[in-house]
């Protein structure tokens, strides 16, 4: 198969099946880069236990909380901290998972109309709901609201089929109309105008929309923070995140699209803890590679530790082995 290489220059081929290491997943720009963002962080030794959400609150508007969607204990996580946080200031968790029309269902749970814990509305993630239910009984008790970032993937997946079809040429109908199985398809192949499509909406669009509910549902001063993917966030300048053999930087982060809706962000990429299933802790592994390098280097086997990369970004590791 055709390899995309990883400056960014896509084949000139229609279609080519990519190889898993640069379709997808965070990698250095170079053994040099690699080097530079190892010694920095090295040398600042700055490791903490906790993520210092008191310190990043006080320069920032939102955290942005980079997950992999099968991590347990990233949503604990989010959950033992909420009080932390909303002493600093937060007063709206964004959950990018939890779709839209659920909204006036949660908040009825949250403002009391309702006793018991929506359940359905965590059905979009339903290896994580129990962890996912403790959420918004923590943020019921401290009166923390919880908005709903995500739209229908089907809603996504039309936008997409429609953006394909004018650069391909082929008919709407020809492509799946969800997002969620466009993607996966985007993650195994590269065709062109459509990974771009995949891409363009997935990433920079939802991006964008995101922004624009979390900045609606904040108030005039308020302070947030968010649970959305790994590829959502902001890296250090020395890694690259591709999808769909894709560079993301392309695209925008979260943390671009926020600072449109003037607001500021840190993001902070979870690595380790407890998975919904055994394997994907080593998938998140492969996904995160340089980031776990850096795991490796600055902590000692199974610490958990909060570790800064950058002035925008850094790494909370949840232990367990890198």
């Amino acid at each position: 198969s055709t390899s995309v290489s990883l400056d960014g220059v896509l084949p000139t081929v229609d279609t080519v099946e990519l190889p898993n290491v640069e379709a997808r997943g965070l990698l250095s720009k170079g053994p040099q880069a690699m080097a530079d963002l190892q010694t920095r962080v090295i040398e600042n030794q700055q490791t903490q236990p906790q993520i210092p959400v008191e310190e990043i609150f006080s320069k920032t508007d939102v955290m942005l909380l980079g997950e992999s969607h099968s991590s347990l204990s990233s949503v604990k996580t989010v959950t033992a901290n909420l009080e932390r946080m909303q002493l600093a200031g937060v007063e709206v968790v964004g959950i990018e998972g939890l779709k839209t029309f659920s909204q006036e269902t949660v908040d009825h749970y949250l403002n009391n109309q309702d006793a018991d814990v929506p359940m359905d509305a965590l059905s979009f993630s339903p290896g994580r709901s129990q962890e996912f239910k403790e959420l918004l009984k923590e943020a019921k008790r401290l009166g923390v609201r919880v908005a709903a970032l995500g739209r229908p993937l089907d809603q996504w997946g039309r936008r997409v089929a429609g953006l394909a079809a004018a650069r391909t040429g082929r008919a709407p109908m020809t492509f799946n109309m969800n997002l969620g199985k466009q993607v996966q398809d985007a993650d195994t192949r590269y065709e062109k105008g459509f990974n771009e499509s995949v891409a363009e909406v997935a990433l920079q669009e939802r991006n964008a929309d995101m922004a624009s509910i979390l900045k609606a549902k904040l108030p005039e001063g308020g302070k947030a923070v968010v649970l959305a993917g790994a590829g959502h966030v902001e890296h250090p300048e020395e890694l690259e995140f591709r999808l769909f053999g894709l560079p993301v930087s392309r695209y925008g982060t979260m943390a671009d699209a926020l600072k449109k809706e003037l607001l500021s962000a840190f993001s902070v990429t979870l690595t380790g803890g407890l998975f919904t299933e055994v394997q994907e802790s080593s998938n998140q592994k492969a996904i995160l590679g340089p980031v776990f390098s850096l795991i490796t280097s600055a902590l000692a086997s199974g610490q958990r530790a909060f570790l800064p990369t950058s002035e925008r970004t850094g790494i909370f590791h949840l232990g367990g082995r890198s």
